[in-house]
């Protein structure tokens, strides 16, 4: 009976100091967790609401402005933000929440437009705040938004950059963000203008096409990776700093150069036939566009030209090739719609009967549309 009595107490205590632990760890504060528990104290930052930050039903009222010169709103669905004279002093606006783990989804994504009646070009600045107040200010992630009908989506990626350099040099806990700042033209010029954020939202970097009739094919977020070019100047500070393809041409066109793009992966064309490229030039010209399939056969029986006039807006370009896979030359072959692996583009071609091009050419970004979404756009 002694035996039994022993064992019994023997697990009575066991089990008393198991929920003495499991208590102590349970109740103790934040500030004491080691950092094991810290990580784990923090949900993933795309299971909270999608990873999503802003969106159309979302509440002005917990965004907070760092200087009186800026004043957030609402218009319809979309967060406004109206700036008079910011910049010099650094101002921003700062979303505040409970800390998340951004660890596995290091990109914001910002769907924004500066209102056409602005200045082009508002530089925004991205920073995430750490719980402890660090900020991924080591190499600052800055886009340009420029001033268009329609949005656009600016990728902020802070992947490898979980670093703080000023006031001091210290790593950013990226499982543990709770603050998202945005700062407009830091350190200056001043600038006057309206800002329209439609969304804003955590990203893995995986590609989400919402609308597969019509989205954006290649915006320069991540510069200018899987682009070559023969005979023509790409200026690739401006692709990191403003999220365009600049060109620089001179005489192009009499010696077939051109520029384009190898895909990671060969991508169909069958549903979306159409190529919208949104662009700006200094000088008019004739743009030519080659689609090739996996097999190098190429859409030039039929070539796909459009015309574009000097211009200091954007405009929109548009490449219909629902009738035009198939090839002429050196022989005749049928291009596979759902196995495109590239594109080139040709500036005044010799057959398009244009004169040598010198000038430059903007890219702001390249959708593909399908044939019903192309004739509502046109219509």
């Amino acid at each position: 009976m002694r035996k039994y009595f022993y064992i019994a107490t023997l697990l009575f205590i066991t089990a008393c100091a198991g929920f003495q632990n499991a208590s102590l760890t349970e109740d103790k504060p934040l500030a004491q967790l080691d950092s094991a528990e810290m990580n784990a104290a923090s949900p993933s930052v795309l299971n909270v609401e999608g990873g999503v930050f802003q969106h159309a039903k979302s509440d002005v009222g917990k965004w907070d402005a760092s200087h009186g010169n800026v004043i957030m709103g609402k218009s319809g669905t979309s967060l406004t933000i109206n700036l008079k004279d910011v910049g010099v002093d650094w101002e921003q606006a700062s979303l505040k929440f409970q800390p998340l783990d951004f660890s596995k989804a290091p990109h914001l994504i910002i769907k924004a437009r500066v209102d056409v009646n602005s200045k082009d070009s508002l530089k925004v600045r991205v920073d995430l705040i750490d719980e402890d107040g660090l900020s991924t200010n080591y190499s600052p992630q800055e886009r340009y938004i420029r001033a268009r009908e329609d949005f656009k989506e600016y990728k902020f990626s802070f992947g490898g950059n979980w670093v703080q350099n000023w006031p001091f040099k210290a790593d950013v806990n990226s499982k543990k963000i709770s603050e998202i700042r945005i700062n407009f033209n830091g350190g200056g010029p001043n600038y006057t203008g309206k800002i329209y954020i439609d969304e804003i939202r955590a990203s893995d970097g995986m590609k989400v096409i919402t609308n597969p009739n019509n989205y954006v094919f290649e915006d320069f977020s991540t510069g200018a990776a899987g682009w070559w070019w023969n005979k023509i100047e790409l200026a690739g500070a401006e692709i990191d700093k403003k999220d365009v393809l600049k060109l620089k041409l001179e005489n192009a066109g009499p010696g077939w150069e051109s520029f384009g793009k190898q895909f990671d992966q060969p991508v169909d064309f069958s549903k979306t036939p159409v190529l919208k490229i949104r662009m700006k030039a200094d000088q008019a010209g004739k743009l030519r566009v080659d689609l090739h399939d996996t097999k190098e056969y190429s859409t030039n029986g039929k070539p796909a030209i459009a015309e574009f006039s000097a211009s200091n807006d954007y405009v929109d370009l548009y490449f219909d090739f629902s009738d035009k896979f198939f090839q002429t030359w050196p022989n005749n072959q049928t291009v596979d719609a759902t196995k495109i692996k590239d594109f080139a583009f040709f500036v005044n071609p010799p057959q398009s009967n244009s004169p040598a091009y010198t000038g430059n050419i903007l890219i702001d970004d390249i959708s593909l549309l399908s044939l019903e979404e192309y004739t509502r756009l046109k219509n």
